[in-house]
């Protein structure tokens, strides 16, 4: 966790910007959760979240106007259709 840290910290410090492949979705307080752990406790500025569970795993994400948020729509494994084709 250290060593993820460091790195957000140092591309940051050259101006690269830092996505967390998180695809994160969970109930609205631990989605809380993982919004200051994201953005806050590491920094970040943008992050991947699964929406699946609905607007409640959504929201909270949404609150943080300077950070970026992108929601998991496809996955392109091949069973990725038995769940996300309908």
């Amino acid at each position: 966790m250290k060593l993820l840290s460091s790195l957000c910290k140092h591309a940051q410090s050259k101006k690269i910007l830092v996505i967390m492949d998180a695809k994160r979705g969970d109930i609205g307080n631990t989605a809380k959760q993982y919004v200051h752990s994201i953005f806050e406790h590491f920094g970040f500025d943008c992050v991947t979240i699964n929406p699946f569970m609905g607007p409640d795993s959504v929201v909270p994400f949404l609150g943080k106007k300077e950070k970026g948020v992108f929601l998991l729509a496809k996955t392109s494994n091949a069973s990725s259709s038995y769940f996300q084709d309908f």
